[in-house]
């Protein structure tokens, strides 16, 4: 019965992980935007290249941001298919 009640929290224990991950790249990504951003104002003679290097930074950083939130999110949904099905054994 005790191996029941561990196997309950591991798929919250992974999803606060997942959960974690997500915030730390969230805000790793966000200062990078800003270092690249800090970049142009201080080059303005390579505006184009850093403005083309923060534009594709910041679309590489929304998609892996929203790859992290499906992951989640579909972590989040199995969680509530495990305790419902050991809700019912």
């Amino acid at each position: 019965m005790n191996s029941i009640h561990l196997l309950s929290i591991l798929p919250f224990i992974g999803s606060s992980i997942i959960f974690v991950l997500y915030c730390k790249n969230w805000c790793l990504g966000l200062i990078k935007v800003f270092i690249v951003s800090e970049s142009i104002a201080t080059f303005s003679s390579k505006s184009k290249t850093f403005l083309s290097e923060l534009i594709n930074l910041t679309v590489l950083f929304f998609l892996r941001s929203g790859f992290l939130m499906l992951c989640v999110l579909i972590s989040l949904l199995l969680n509530i298919f495990v305790l419902n099905l050991f809700k019912q054994i």
